[in-house]
Parts: C-alpha cells; sequence; structure tokens
C-alpha cells in the first residue's frame, strides 16, 4: 500500500512514455468528480526534476514500485 511520501519507481510502460523508469515521490489520490456523477479514480506522483506533480491514471499503479532508502 503506498502512502504519500513514499518514493517510487515506474517500470517500462509503453514505448515513448515520459514515465518509464522514472523515480518519483508519491503525492496521494487525486479523485475527480464529473458533473454526471462518474467519479475518476487518479493519483497524484511528483517526479523527480519536475516542478509539478503529474495526474496518472490508476491502471498505471501496476507499474510502480516502492523505493526503500
Amino acid at each position: 500500500m503506498l502512502e504519500p511520501g513514499d518514493m517510487i519507481r515506474f517500470g517500462y510502460i509503453y514505448n515513448g512514455c515520459t514515465l518509464n523508469d522514472a523515480l518519483a515521490v508519491y503525492v496521494g489520490e487525486s479523485h475527480f468528480h464529473r458533473d454526471d456523477g462518474m467519479t475518476i479514480y487518479n493519483f497524484k506522483v511528483l517526479v523527480v526534476g519536475e516542478d509539478t506533480p503529474t495526474i496518472c491514471d490508476k491502471n498505471l499503479k501496476k507499474y510502480i514500485r516502492k523505493v526503500e532508502a
């Protein structure tokens, strides 16, 4: 289970993806509630070297592994 502040590393996602093998800090869940009542389940990460967090689809969690210090 990921907790905000955990250091993570993405594996290979697909050719040309900027998150391939990226080191990041897990920021937390980022749910979006649409006007039609649908909830989109995303999460945020702050990739090392970036200034702003990246919002990721929940399906990308399978490509993440927690990095131990």
